[in-house]
């Protein structure tokens, strides 16, 4: 749906070999295929977004010798992991800041984050905040007791006594939802008027509804 809204002058090209998943053969070819790409159509710049394809990407740019290549970064891949990918992931970025001429951080906190591991130098580093018009969220109705009252399965005169905690995010073991799950079971205790809802999709869905059933 995404990409039959694009503009007429832009042109949209599809890496079928570039997927989520680590695999060694599929990204190999991902990386070949990307570097065949651009040979092709010879940018000026290459930008990259995400971690995986992040990688690929500016590998692949620099085999096609583009002179500019920009990575934007929205996380950090090797915050909130184990050590083994942590030490991964910071090594195969730090390989990477070389061959990336500019970096653009989503956030002043992923910036400084990226400058105190040693991922290219400050100078390098620009903030430009996520395009979102908030204008339709500071303006959005507010959600009213019935709602509430639906969602939590209370009668409504008792969902304006409720405090309505809201956790949006991907359902990912980065977004560390689990284990907010048993800190707000804590929370729940001590206050029995809070209640949670947590908003997103992902691959820990069943097991996020698992937990939930499993702390009531």
């Amino acid at each position: 749906a995404m990409v039959r809204r694009l503009h007429p002058a832009v042109t949209p090209h599809q890496i079928r070999a570039l997927r989520r998943p680590l695999t060694p053969i599929g990204d190999a070819w991902a990386t070949f295929a990307t570097t065949t790409l651009l040979r092709q159509i010879k940018p000026e710049i290459v930008h990259t977004h995400t971690s995986k394809a992040g990688a690929i990407g500016r590998v692949a740019a620099r085999m096609a010798s583009t002179p500019g290549v920009v990575h934007g970064i929205h996380i950090l891949p090797f915050v909130n992991v184990g050590r083994a990918e942590q030490l991964a992931y910071l090594t195969a970025e730090r390989l990477l800041a070389p061959v990336t001429h500019a970096f653009v951080n989503v956030s002043h906190g992923m910036m400084e984050t990226a400058l105190a591991n040693g991922i290219g130098p400050a100078p390098e580093h620009a903030v430009v905040p996520s395009g979102m018009d908030l204008a339709q969220f500071r303006d959005a109705t507010p959600v009213g007791d019935d709602e509430i009252a639906a969602a939590f399965g209370c009668p409504a005169r008792d969902a304006s006594r409720l405090k309505l905690l809201v956790m949006m995010a991907a359902l990912e073991p980065r977004k560390r939802v689990l284990e907010f799950l048993d800190v707000f079971a804590k929370v729940a205790k001590f206050e029995p008027s809070a209640v949670l809802a947590v908003l997103g999709e992902g691959r820990d869905r069943e097991s996020i509804l698992a937990r939930v059933r499993t702390l009531g």
